[in-house]
């Protein structure tokens, strides 16, 4: 439970930061990020755990060798000797889910809220919270 519920959150807010970035700045970034995401349906689960071993060791071992510069004993294994390379990998698998809603749920919100909020001089944080997020909860929900 503990598990799922710390991968619905991760989710759900790396999501939010793709989807949002996508509609803010259309650019050829965002645009690769947004397609980036669907990697999670692209991939069948085992390969994406045998390919998140590589990744997830190396910065295992960057996070070993650093905490034994500053502290002078060895470190386990931080991501991979623990939940955490679990969360990551649900939320590379998921994330397909919540930025397909959460994308179909940005279509539905016109663009002259955004334009409104701008010319009122919100910055593109503010946009976000103020205008986006409430009128996404039902896109939420579902993501």
């Amino acid at each position: 439970l503990g598990l799922s519920i710390a991968a619905t959150i991760a989710t759900i807010i790396l999501g939010i930061v793709v989807v949002t970035a996508s509609r803010l700045a259309r650019t050829q970034v965002t645009r690769m990020a947004k397609a980036v995401t669907g990697i999670g349906y692209a991939v069948p689960g085992t390969v994406l755990a045998l390919g998140l071993l590589t990744p997830l060791v190396t910065v295992d071992n960057w996070i070993g060798s650093t905490w034994r510069f500053v502290t002078g004993e060895r470190l386990g294994l931080v991501l991979l000797g623990s939940v955490a390379g679990i969360v990551i990998a649900y939320t590379i698998r998921f994330l397909p889910i919540a930025t397909g809603s959460l994308s179909a749920g940005l279509d539905r919100i016109s663009s002259n809220l955004e334009d409104a909020g701008r010319t009122l001089g919100a910055r593109p944080r503010e946009l976000v919270l103020s205008v986006q997020l409430p009128l996404l909860r039902p896109a939420l929900a579902s993501a």
